[in-house]
Order: C-alpha cells, then structure tokens, then sequence
C-alpha cells in the first residue's frame, strides 16, 4: 500500500483496500499511505484513499499530517482535495507553504478556508478588542 501510495499507483490502491489492507495504517515512522500520497502530489490516490475512509487529520509522531505534506511540497490539488474531506491544521498548512515559496498552494488554501478563517479571525479580534478599547475609554475618562 504504501509503494502503491508513494508512485501514485491508484488502481492498485482500489485493489489492495479490495483485499482488505487498512487505510489508515502509520508505518514505524508515522507516515500513512494518505500522507505518502500528498507528499508526492497523487491527487487520485489521495480521493481513493479518502473515498475509503482515510482521516486526513491521523498525524505523525511530530504533528506532520498529510495536509501539511501536500502544502510543504506544493501541492495545491491534494492540499484542496484534503480540505473539502475535512483537514484541519489550515494555519500550520498555510506557514509551510508559504514559508518554502509555494505561493500558489499558499493561495489556494486561501481561497477555500478564507471565509471561516477571517470570519473566525474577525469574531476573534471582536471579542480581544472591544472590552480592551472599553478600558481605554475608561481608563482615559478618569484621567483626565
């Protein structure tokens, strides 16, 4: 499965999970067939492995998800594919992409999460700022 996974072999993956071979299975190091998948850019794989129930949030021992793998590499199509099956760790996607100058998949991820990130970010800032410019305004009034 994970030969399969790492060459982009998607016919065999349907035969191999056919036979029964886990779909979330980590080798000793943590990686998944999902995530050897996205790493290397194999988008059919990737709607394979996710049509037969793989979580594109299983991580590695050091935090590393397969939306993480798509992103450090650039691959904006398995990064878009494991979002809309429900990834999360968006932030932590967006940094590494951006950080190694994928500055499409940096993008892309943008543009699917960026009404729920900035709606999420502006409640955020709402909720900091208001009772912070409240104690300004008091906090002035009684000085002066």
């Amino acid at each position: 499965m994970m030969a399969a996974s790492l060459s982009g072999h998607d016919g065999c993956i349907r035969f191999l999970l056919e036979k029964g071979a886990g779909v979330n299975k980590a080798e000793s190091n943590g990686f998944t067939s999902l995530m050897n998948a996205c790493q290397n850019g194999h988008e059919q794989v990737a709607l394979v492995l996710l049509d037969a129930k793989a979580d594109p949030n299983q991580a590695r021992p050091d935090g590393l998800t397969a939306l993480m793998h798509a992103a450090i590499n650039g691959h904006e199509k398995c990064a878009v594919v494991l979002l809309e099956a429900g990834a999360s760790n968006f932030l932590m996607a967006l940094i590494n992409a951006a950080l190694r100058g994928h500055i499409r998949c940096a993008r892309v991820l943008l543009k699917q999460k960026a009404n729920g990130f900035w709606r999420s970010l502006s409640e955020i800032v709402r909720w900091l700022l208001a009772p912070l410019l409240l104690a300004f305004a008091v906090a002035m009034y009684f000085k002066a």
